[in-house]
């Protein structure tokens, strides 16, 4: 490999310019058998020099003039013009730690037990920072490796950090470790008969050029992309507000309907008590008209039992009357009951508007542009990350609202009969009661007063006849109210349990449309600077891949100076079968005149 020589930025007193070249044979595994460095120096004015090092010997490769090792760490020689030495290095240790590992058919082998072996084949090669080593060289130096690989030897090569390229006949496989990284590179192949040419690396000062890209119409893109997360957001917000007032006003529909049927059950309850007075007056006036038309004259006795049916409808009247008062209060109940504004048609409604908001939220993707090389895969994929991450939970937050959004409809259904179930006029229906009560206690009272005035007793046998048919129609009708009172209280528990579930479901809903907005709250201050982050980005990516305060230092002491350029060159020992060694040709006894003379006719 030819070094790679530049010359430093020297003052006027400065009379030359060092490069250095550092080279190291490597065992198979990676560790450092020797290393020698090669210092070449450009010289504007002859003279005497001292360069410094610790070596264990020096040697001229460009004249035969001395150099010599003087006080341990100085080489001391004459030069003009370009001069050339070469030194062993007593320190032998490289700025990365370099292990390299071969597993054949998953098994971890030694590279001497590969030689000849056929299977599928691992290499890895992993490097480390060198805490001994000044870690200059680490952090701005870029590390390649190359491995070569003969394809008679060598199939189905497999390195996913890796570029391949041809060299000849053969395939080389380059990796590039990128300044103060660590790195592990591994190769697959299936291999025939092992052997393997050496592995070769190299380290230069990374002086890598980028330019700015040109991001204007990425940064327009990712605008637009910021406005549509900000929109979302606020509909998302006035969404909010509306599940707020929709859960208000259920937990007031299920708390006005839990008194409801409060009402409604200590209604029922009454019923029996009401019921069996109105029997008892039924049976008063059946019992009257049977003794009146058993006997031929008016039994004694029978205007007392009169004159205890009058008291007894007007206790009737007014139990009825306490009732119908009580049913004021629970049809005021009724009508005080919150309207159900959200029907079914409604929900589907505000279904199909969280799908909308997901698929706007879904459809606004992350891009930066097919094949586009000015944007770094990395920043890009960190970019496309963060953004798909927040657009999962939003997802997410919108399928549960649309699950409770469901279960809601379910209970709006139950909800539509309440007040279609409850009679809205079953205050006066119950005074109308009273009042034909009040009425036939009247007319008893009637008759009893002009009972000695009655001519016979066919007079007043049909007078109670008529009274009690009468009576047994409103009696009807009691019972009828009261039946009705009893389905009520039974079918309307489960309306109840209904409005129970739409308070819970429209609860579920505000807290989960809560989450969603918070979701997308956290979206939009992540994104209102889309553009300006990945500036931001981009311009860090670049500091990166800055290394324009490298300062070249030399590698073997930092008593040099007007240091030019350092390099690395260094390989692995090939695995190979050992030549075989020629045998000696034994020596002929020595001969005498005679055989020498005879030598002469042969």
């Amino acid at each position: 490999m030819i070094p790679i020589t530049a010359l430093a930025k020297t003052d006027e007193n400065k009379t030359y310019v060092k490069d250095e070249v550092i080279y190291a044979n490597l065992s198979a595994n990676g560790n450092v058998n020797d290393m020698y460095v090669v210092n070449s120096f450009q010289i504007d004015q002859a003279g005497q020099f001292i360069d410094y090092g610790t070596y264990d010997n020096v040697r001229n490769l460009t004249d035969l003039t001395d150099v010599t090792i003087k006080n341990e760490n100085e080489v001391h020689f004459k030069a003009n013009e370009e001069f050339y030495y070469q030194g062993a290095l007593k320190k032998q240790s490289l700025p990365w730690d370099i292990s390299i590992s071969y597993l054949l058919d998953g098994e971890k082998m030694e590279p001497k037990d590969l030689l000849g072996a056929s299977g599928e084949l691992t290499i890895q090669i992993e490097t480390k920072k060198n805490e001994d080593i000044d870690p200059t060289f680490f952090e701005y130096y870029l590390l390649q490796v190359n491995l070569t690989f003969d394809p008679l030897h060598f199939k189905n090569i497999i390195a996913p950090k890796g570029t391949e390229a041809n060299e000849g006949k053969n395939k080389l496989m380059t990796f590039s470790v990128m300044p103060d990284k660590e790195e592990v590179m591994i190769v697959t192949t299936d291999v025939t008969d092992f052997k393997m040419e050496p592995i070769e690396m190299s380290a230069v000062p990374a002086n890598i050029g980028f330019e700015s890209p040109d991001t204007k119409e990425l940064s327009s893109d990712m605008q637009a992309l910021s406005n549509a997360i900000r929109d979302i957001n606020d509909g998302v917000a006035e969404l909010e507000d509306g599940a707020t007032e929709l859960s208000k006003g259920a937990f007031e529909l299920s708390n006005g309907s839990d008194q409801f049927l409060n009402g409604i059950n200590e209604l029922n309850n009454s019923s029996d008590q009401l019921i069996n007075g109105s029997e008892e007056i039924l049976n008063a006036f059946n019992q009257i008209n049977q003794m009146l038309g058993n006997i031929p004259e008016m039994p004694s006795g029978i205007d007392n039992d009169l004159k205890q049916i009058p008291e007894t409808l007007n206790s009737l009247s007014s139990e009825l009357r306490n009732i119908a008062k009580f049913v004021g209060q629970i049809q005021t109940e009724v009508d005080n009951l919150p309207d159900i504004t959200l029907n079914e048609s409604e929900i589907e409604q505000l279904i199909q508007l969280l799908n909308d908001i997901n698929t706007s939220i879904q459809e606004n993707q992350f891009q930066t542009g097919e094949d586009n090389e000015e944007i770094d895969e990395d920043l890009q994929a960190d970019l496309e990350k963060k953004a798909q991450e927040n657009k999962n939970l939003i997802n997410e937050q919108i399928n549960q609202s649309i699950k409770r959004l469901e279960l809601m409809g379910e209970s709006v259904n139950l909800l539509d009969g309440i007040k279609t179930e409850v009679p809205n006029d079953a205050k006066g229906s119950i005074i109308e009661m009273a009042n034909e009560i009040d009425k036939f206690s009247q007319g008893i009272d009637g008759a009893m007063g002009s009972l000695s005035m009655l001519d016979d007793l066919n007079e007043l046998t049909s007078g109670l006849s008529q009274f009690a048919t009468e009576y047994k129609k409103f009696h009807n009708g009691l019972v009828a109210y009261t039946d009705g009172v009893n389905q009520l209280a039974t079918s309307y528990n489960e309306l109840n349990q209904g409005t129970h579930q739409l308070a819970k479901g429209t609860s579920d809903l505000k807290d989960g449309i809560s989450q969603l907005q918070d979701g997308t709250q956290e979206l939009r201050e992540e994104t209102k600077d889309l553009s300006g982050q990945l500036e931001s980005e981009i311009d860090k990516f670049m500091e990166d891949f800055d290394f324009s305060d490298f300062e070249p230092l030399s590698f073997v002491s930092d008593l040099n100076k007007n240091i030019g350029v350092v390099q690395f060159v260094f390989q692995t020992e090939a695995i190979e079968k050992d030549e075989p060694e020629d045998k000696p040709k034994e020596e002929e006894p020595p001969k005498n005149f005679w055989d020498r003379f005879l030598d002469l006719f042969r």
